[in-house]
């Protein structure tokens, strides 16, 4: 039974509960979002929208698992030393298209139930929506709605981007040397890696002490190998990465690119 209030009284809105003072006799929501809010409400308690009661719901999912397994794919298809940076990239793109953030949030790509009927037997081990929100966990420290609001990957002073390449002496301790560098990498964002290899590999160029200390590592890591025949297990040094880099990038060795100044396009 309707309950009708005088005109000025107090009233509780239907779905909110605010209280607020009615303008007409059957007065029963405070606004006009909330009474549309309400009666979708009703309507979906008979009839769910979801892929079993709505055609172009169940289209509408179809469509966003496959965009989901592509980037998914897409994303394990990359080289592992530019996979941080292909997350960054997705990430910006999402900033500016509500689709692909659709994707990134959505909880069910996170799920064991996704993992175990869409995942596994494609022969991967996390969606695109799982990697990418312990991504900015990690490495920024933030949520997956704030890192959709502003570009945390630019929060890098530059203090902390020159002290990769900061001046070197001769004499210098090689190991503790390569041990500082590869923190200051490991801290630096995947955004910026790419950046500072290239610098890291100009100044080796220039500065005969700091080429010492890339080649005396480079130098080790060969003994290394020759000695157990197979890698070092372990964390990546510096000299590792600029290897890796030079090699994926470049198609030569960390000493013939420091040797060449050619290369690279340098």
């Amino acid at each position: 039974m309707t309950a009708y209030i005088p005109l000025g009284g107090t009233a509780f809105c239907k779905m909110c509960g605010a209280a607020f003072t009615t303008e007409r006799l059957v007065h029963s929501f405070c606004s006009i979002r909330c009474r549309k809010s309400f009666h979708q409400k009703q309507s979906r308690k008979k009839t769910p929208v979801n892929s079993v009661h709505s055609r172009s719901k169940l289209r509408e999912n179809t469509e966003l698992f496959d965009t989901a397994l592509c980037m998914t794919e897409s994303y394990y298809n990359t080289h592992p030393f530019s996979r941080h940076k292909h997350i960054e990239e997705l990430i910006q793109h999402a900033r500016a298209d509500s689709r692909t953030r659709a994707i990134l949030s959505n909880q069910y790509l996170r799920s064991d139930d996704f993992q175990a009927n869409f995942l596994k037997r494609r022969g991967f081990e996390f969606s695109i929506a799982t990697l990418v929100k312990d991504f900015v966990k990690s490495h920024w420290g933030v949520s997956l709605k704030e890192a959709f609001k502003r570009d945390f990957s630019l929060d890098l002073s530059a203090e902390k981007h020159s002290r990769l390449t900061r001046g070197t002496t001769v004499g210098v301790n090689a190991p503790q040397e390569i041990s500082r560098m590869t923190e200051v990498i490991n801290a630096l964002p995947a955004k910026y890696q790419e950046t500072c290899m290239t610098s890291l590999i100009t100044k080796a160029r220039e500065d005969p002490s700091f080429r010492k200390i890339l080649f005396d590592g480079v130098n080790y890591s060969d003994e290394v190998s020759d000695q157990t025949a197979v890698k070092p297990s372990g964390p990546k040094t510096i000299v590792d990465l600029a290897s890796d880099f030079t090699e994926y990038h470049w198609g030569v060795s960390l000493k013939e690119a420091v040797i060449d100044r050619s290369a690279g396009g340098n």
